[in-house]
């Protein structure tokens, strides 16, 4: 399955940026160009694969990015079609902080905090009774966002955590970079 993970670079211009990976739209690229060339050849345009070509041509020129420029001390997200994304900038004096939860796939919210990825768990035996939806409940999230000085929240990103240390890192960055605190926050 694809998942759509944001990736950090830093420019050689100080900014940095979390965007959509490379490889994302190369893939749905290819498969929106092998999917023309068929319908070329085959002379015929069923409402399937037209409609599944039209899916596959988004896929490929969709972006999502977050700049943070620290120089012009401004945050800029960009979402959508490459030419048709939206664009929203936010002056670092208008964020309040970053802010992240951890939680566990099936989690109620308001209950007790998940246990972190790796820790013992007493429950794995119970959800492994289950077969496949024991090992969905297994999975562990992260999700992200910046929180305005306002009082609004803007979500960044929800990822499957594979690597604590590696996906903690990019809210972590997204704070320092703008000199706002980061702060854990309970499902």
């Amino acid at each position: 399955m694809i998942e759509l993970k944001l990736h950090i670079r830093t420019l050689p211009d100080g900014r940095v940026v979390l965007e959509l990976g490379l490889g994302f739209r190369i893939v749905f690229g290819f498969l929106a160009t092998i999917l023309a060339l068929g319908i070329a050849g085959s002379g015929s345009l069923g409402l399937i694969p037209v409609g599944a070509l039209v899916v596959l041509a988004i896929g490929a020129l969709y972006q999502e990015q977050w700049t943070i420029d620290p120089e012009a001390r401004t945050l800029t997200s960009r979402h959508g079609l490459m030419v048709l994304s939206r664009r929203r900038t936010w002056s670092f004096d208008d964020i309040d902080r970053v802010e992240y939860t951890h939680y566990r796939a099936g989690s109620v919210p308001g209950a007790a905090p998940g246990t972190p990825p790796g820790a013992e768990d007493p429950s794995e035996e119970a959800m492994s009774a289950f077969g496949r939806m024991g090992r969905t409940l297994k999975r562990h999230f992260l999700r992200y966002s910046i929180v305005t000085t306002g009082g609004r929240r803007v979500r960044v990103e929800i990822r499957r955590v594979r690597d604590w240390a590696a996906d903690v890192r990019l809210p972590q960055t997204m704070a320092q970079k703008m000199g706002v605190p980061l702060e854990e926050t309970p499902l």
